[in-house]
Formats: structure tokens, C-alpha cells, sequence
């Protein structure tokens, strides 16, 4: 609920328009459009994210960006994005085929660029177990077959456009990115697990500058994701790089990391229990704990506030 009434905040008193999580561009599609003309039952959309987000607090915050983009009043509408890389790589290629099906259908056809498209038609799992059974040849050979697929789009822009428009040519376009972005996480992920760390995070970064540089000028953008992505400084005994550095390289001091801390209260989380098999969500109370940071800041009286710590 603090999260969610911080957002209201930031829409309502500080003019944020863009609500992005740790989830993947594809699925978040199908929600934007929810939150900007009521297409679709969020429940059912909500059941297609990962179990950390699929809660009744969310749902509740989905709930309420579509109310207010429903006002009137607010010319100014929210958007709905998610910005990982991870996941839904069968969803996003499906949105590429239709797109090429009706601009370009001869690029699907065997042996044209679209084929790579074939890799993706069983889902994540599916390109997981083909890159980690690839050798080195094979997986710089899919890298190589990712990197000429974009440049189709690129040297098709003008034709594409024609029989589209130039947002969803963009938008298409930045598809084909999230499908080269998990491949090369997946390659990366063959041999080692900070490399392809890395790549997940500075793939966040750019998705978040996609929007930055694809929305109207000005935008604001807040984005939930776990403490890692979000820090500005590098983790110790990491070699990786976490998105929220990559964030403050080029955007300074208008991008801001911030982190939530509560007293007293329940949540949900993974059970790690080493018996615990398989692991599973579920609620935890954690009660005040004297001498904690939470405990001091409570003491205040304040029910909620943020505290500048740079």
C-alpha cells in the first residue's frame, strides 16, 4: 500500500506519467492498453506476470491508473511499461510476426530474416535449452543471425512505415531489440553469470531510455525493480554493473534510487528454507525491531515520508 500511495503522489502532486516494474516489455503491452482504454480483464492479465507481482495490491494499482486515465480531467494519461528481459520472448515474437505478416510477409518465408523469428514459436524455455546446448560457434553464429535481423528493420524503415506508422514501426523495432536482448543474456548466461548479470541490467537501462527518448518530452518514469537494479553504486564482490549505475552515467542527477523501509507490518516473499521444496510465496509478519533504522524513524510519529540520504 505505500508503494502504491507513493505513486499516486508522483502521478497526482509531481506529474509522472510512466509506471514501469521489473517484468517484461511483451506482457506489459497488453496491460497499457488496459490502463488507457479499459481493454481486457486486468485479473487475467495480472495472471500472466511472475508470482512476486501477480498480488492484490497491484492488481489495486493497475486499478487505479485506469480509473484516473478514465477521467477526463486528466489530459495527461499514465502508461504502463515493463522494461526486463527475461521472459515472454514467444509473446513478444508473435507481435513481430503479425507486424511483418501484414508490412513485409516475404521476410518470414524460409531462409529471409524473419526466420530467427522460429527459435522464439515454444517460449523462453524452449530458447534457454537451445543456446545452453550451442557451442560457441553456434551461439555467436544466433548472435550474428539477432544482429542482421534488426538491421532488416532498420534498412526496411521506410517501407515498414508506409504500411504501418512511424510509432508502431518504433515500437515493433524495439520488440526485436527485447528478443536480441535475451538471446544475448542467454548466450551470455552459457559461461558466465555476471556477464549476462550485466547484460540483463544495461538491457534495463536502455528499455528505460526507450521510453525516456519515445515519450513526449519531459516524461517522468518511475520504476519498481529489486534493490540491486535500482543502486547507483556497484555491489562489492560484483563484477556486473547494476542498471541504476548505467541510469545515473547518462541521466545524473535527475535519476533518483529509492528504497522503502517499514516498522512493523506483513509482506510477501519467497520462502528459501533449504527444506522448503518447491519454493514458494508467501506472507511473513515482521514486527519492530528496537535499535533499527525503522524503529528510529518511526519513533518521528511521521506515518510516511522520504528522507534524503544523498
Amino acid at each position: 500500500r505505500m508503494k502504491h500511495r507513493l505513486l499516486e503522489f508522483l502521478v497526482t502532486e509531481m506529474g509522472f506519467t510512466v509506471f514501469a516494474m521489473e517484468t517484461t516489455w511483451p506482457r506489459m503491452l497488453a496491460v497499457n492498453d488496459y490502463v488507457l482504454n479499459g481493454k481486457g480483464d486486468p485479473a487475467r492479465l495480472m495472471a500472466g506476470l511472475h508470482v512476486i507481482w501477480d498480488t492484490r495490491e497491484v492488481l489495486a494499482l493497475i486499478e487505479w491508473m485506469r480509473a484516473y486515465n478514465a477521467n477526463p480531467a486528466h489530459y495527461k494519461k499514465v502508461k504502463f511499461y515493463g522494461a526486463d528481459i527475461l521472459q515472454d520472448t514467444g509473446l513478444g515474437a508473435d507481435y513481430v510476426v503479425r507486424y511483418l505478416e501484414k508490412t513485409d510477409p516475404d521476410s518470414l518465408k524460409p531462409g529471409q530474416a524473419g526466420q530467427v523469428l522460429s527459435i522464439f514459436k515454444d517460449g523462453d524455455n524452449r530458447v534457454y535449452g537451445i543456446i545452453y546446448g550451442y557451442s560457441q560457434q553456434e551461439c555467436m553464429a544466433l548472435n550474428n543471425q539477432m544482429n542482421e535481423f534488426l538491421l532488416h528493420f532498420d534498412r526496411e524503415k521506410e517501407a515498414y512505415v508506409q504500411k504501418s506508422s512511424e510509432r508502431e514501426w518504433r515500437e515493433v523495432r524495439h520488440l526485436v531489440r527485447f528478443l536480441q536482448q535475451f538471446v544475448s543474456y542467454a548466450v551470455a548466461g552459457n559461461t558466465s553469470d555476471y556477464d549476462a548479470l550485466d547484460l540483463r541490467d544495461r538491457g534495463m537501462a536502455e528499455n528505460i531510455r526507450w521510453i525516456l527518448d519515445n515519450e513526449s518530452p519531459g516524461t517522468r518514469v518511475v520504476y519498481w525493480a529489486h534493490n540491486y537494479h535500482i543502486t547507483a553504486a556497484q555491489y562489492p564482490t560484483y563484477s556486473s554493473v547494476p542498471m541504476g549505475m548505467y541510469l545515473k552515467q547518462v541521466l545524473g542527477r535527475d535519476y533518483i534510487s529509492i528504497g522503502f523501509e517499514f516498522n512493523r507490518g506483513t509482506f510477501q516473499s519467497r520462502d528459501s528454507t533449504p527444506s522448503q521444496t518447491p519454493v514458494l510465496i508467501r506472507s511473513f509478519r515482521l514486527d519492530s525491531i528496537p535499535g533499527s533504522f525503522a524503529a528510529a524513524m518511526a519513533r518521528t510519529g511521521i506515518p510516511m515520508f522520504l528522507l534524503d540520504l544523498g
